[in-house]
Parts: structure tokens; C-alpha cells; sequence
């Protein structure tokens, strides 16, 4: 699994447990903002009845004579104040949550303006700092840079398997790490992905050398053509010449050895005994070259 895919479970994880710990508590306030308000409506409804029964029961008392006109102004006026004062208190209290339903949303449009913030937040926060291209961009400055380990590298490359130079890379971690069969792979892949690396002359002779290290007939033969095109691409890389030599001798190309030996040897002082053991070497690869009716047919760079 990428570390894209990984983020994206990880930042939808985050977006669930914030709206899951976040919607029960919105939906239980708007529950119990529905229940006070039923209970305020119920208790206004009594009281304005109790009131009106104390009205009713005033205007018989006037009308037996029990109280003075006098009497019943003042017992009058102190109902109306009254349910002045109880109207006020049920929908007018500034302490009361009822009171503050006039500017409020209810439980569940609440909920709504919240998950959609936190999501709004969520991604707006991913997209700047999270976005796949910039984590991908910091992988390959990182793996550009040598500050990637080999596991890195090959995370990296699963990701991006285009990335021609990251397999490079990997290949020489690879034979850093003398693991000479995953550093060739690393290199065909990296030649194969992109046609730059695939003609670059120094990715040749490290793949090259590092099939003559793995050795057998099958690595010979696709290190030689390898070589030719390292001596080509970087004419006076005795190094690459060195490398053909080596790689036309075990293919029996004689007539390679023999030019590439000679070119070898023109940079090395006559006077010393490797260069009079390269002379023997070269006499008698001439003479090979010289017998060999068919030359082996070369395989493609």
C-alpha cells in the first residue's frame, strides 16, 4: 500500500471519529432544546389559564359585590402584572436557553454546519500540505538527494516504476550493498523506463561491470554490447575499454579483445610487466582473431 493511499484511509478515519464524536452531542442538545421549549409552551398554556379562571372569578366577585369597584381595579392591575411577569419569564429570560431560540439553528442543521466544516477544514488542510503530488515530490528530492535508505527508494518506485534515475539509484545501493543480481535488475528497469538513462554511457558500463561480476555466459553476453556502448559514449574511458576486453574475451569475440586490448594498451607504459603480459595476452588473441571464421553475433545495447 502507498503512503497516498495510506493518507487518504488515515484522513478519512480522522473525518469519522470527529463527526461521529461530534453528532451525538449536537443531536442531544437539539433533543433537549425541543424538550424545553414543549415544557415552556406547557406551563405558559397553565398559567394563562390560571390567570384567566382568577379574571373570570374577579368580574363575579364585582358583579355580587363582594369587592368595591375600587378593589377590583387594584386586584386587576396586579393580574396583569402578573402575567406580564410570567409571560417574560418563560419566553423573554435572558439566563433561559428558550430565550435565545430566536437567533438559534435547531440540533440537526447544527450537525450539518459542523461535519460539513470539519470536512471543508480536512481537506482544505490535505490539499495545501498533503496533496499525492507534493509527498511525491519530497519522496524523489529525498531519494535524488541520497537521503533515502534502499526500502525508501523501492517505496518510492512502486509509486513512481517510471523513474528512471530512482532506479538507478537503487541499483547503485544495491551494489553498495554487494547485492549484485538486484542491482542489475535495477538497472535494466531504470534503462527501460526512460530512453535518456537507456543511452546514458555511465549507466552502461555500471550495469556492464556489474554483470562481470555476477559472472556466467549469460551476463558475458549482455555486458559486452553494454561496454561497446560505454567505449563509444565516453571515447579514452579505459575503465570501459578494460570492461569490453574482458567481456569479448569470455564471449570469444577475439577480434573485440584483440582492438580493445591494443586500445588499453596504448595508455600504459611500455616498461612495465603488466603491459608485457598485455602483449603476450594481445599476441595471442590475434591469432585467435585471425582463426575464427564467424564472429558471434552481437547483442542489442
Amino acid at each position: 500500500m502507498s503512503d497516498e493511499i495510506l493518507l487518504y484511509l488515515i484522513l478519512l478515519l480522522m473525518l469519522v471519529l470527529a463527526v461521529g464524536a461530534l453528532v451525538p452531542s449536537l443531536l442531544r442538545v437539539g433533543r433537549e432544546e425541543a424538550s424545553v421549549e414543549r415544557e415552556d409552551k406547557a406551563y405558559g398554556s397553565a398559567v394563562t389559564e390560571a390567570l384567566r379562571r382568577q379574571r373570570a372569578q374577579l368580574d363575579e366577585d364585582l358583579k355580587s359585590g363582594a369587592v368595591s369597584a375600587e378593589q377590583y381595579e387594584i386586584l386587576a392591575d396586579d393580574l396583569r402584572r402578573r402575567a406580564l411577569e410570567e409571560h417574560d419569564a418563560v419566553f423573554h429570560d435572558p439566563n433561559d436557553g428558550a430565550g435565545r431560540r430566536a437567533g438559534s439553528f435547531s440540533g440537526p442543521v447544527v450537525t450539518a454546519a459542523v461535519v460539513a466544516g470539519v470536512t471543508a477544514v480536512s481537506v482544505g488542510l490535505y490539499a495545501v500540505n498533503g496533496a499525492p503530488e507534493l509527498i511525491g515530490l519530497e519522496k524523489a528530492q529525498a531519494v535524488y538527494d541520497g537521503r533515502a535508505d534502499t526500502p525508501s527508494i523501492e517505496r518510492y518506485l512502486e509509486s513512481s516504476p517510471k523513474d528512471g534515475r530512482a532506479w538507478v539509484l537503487l541499483a547503485r545501493r544495491h551494489v553498495d550493498e554487494e547485492n549484485f543480481p538486484k542491482a542489475a535488475e535495477a538497472y535494466r528497469r531504470g534503462r527501460a523506463a526512460n530512453a535518456k538513462v537507456k543511452a546514458d554511457p555511465a549507466v552502461m558500463l555500471e550495469l556492464a561491470a556489474t554483470l562481470l561480476t555476477i559472472g556466467g555466459p549469460d551476463s558475458m553476453r549482455e555486458a559486452q554490447p553494454l561496454a561497446q556502448g560505454a567505449v563509444e559514449g565516453r571515447p579514452g574511458d579505459m575503465k570501459a575499454v578494460e570492461i569490453l576486453t574482458v567481456a569479448a574475451s569470455a564471449n570469444e569475440d577475439w577480434r573485440t579483445a584483440a582492438e580493445s586490448l591494443s586500445l588499453l594498451m596504448s595508455t600504459m607504459n611500455p616498461d612495465t610487466p603488466e603491459y608485457v603480459q598485455y602483449e603476450m595476452t594481445l599476441k595471442r588473441l590475434r591469432e585467435l582473431a585471425a582463426s575464427q571464421k564467424t564472429p558471434l553475433p552481437s547483442t542489442s545495447r
